[in-house]
């Protein structure tokens, strides 16, 4: 329960950029993208995963996501963690995700254009 508590004061502290859905939350990151953290089902669980990052900036929400996830994984690293701290950590990433793409390889590619050129990075 407290990395739920966790998660509930970033969302509290964030709520002008994340909203609480049924199905997820959405968060809005500093480059102006909004993303779903969704729980997986199916054959994404399968694949280990127990969450999915879309890119709704690519996609029309309302539509059917055919268009696949964005590959972060975090079943390995944070094997033993608390649920709610997993999805605390895929949120703050998401919150900052221009300086997370840095790090994360598979988040570079949903950068809006020009995001890390003309300014010495």
């Amino acid at each position: 329960a407290k990395s739920f508590q966790l998660l509930r004061q970033i969302i509290e502290e964030n709520s002008d950029r994340i909203d609480v859905e049924e199905g997820g939350l959405i968060v809005e990151g500093s480059s102006g993208n909004k993303y779903s953290i969704e729980p997986c089902y199916g054959a994404y669980r399968a694949h280990g995963e127990e969450y999915r990052v879309w890119n709704l900036s690519t996609l029309h929400y309302h539509q059917e996501r055919d268009m696949p996830a964005i590959c972060i994984l975090t079943t390995q690293q944070s094997s033993g963690m608390p649920m709610g701290d997993i999805i605390a950590t895929l949120v703050m990433m998401l919150l900052n995700d221009v300086e997370s793409a840095r790090k994360v390889v598979t988040l570079v590619a949903h950068m809006p254009p020009g995001t890390f050129s003309s300014n010495g990075d």
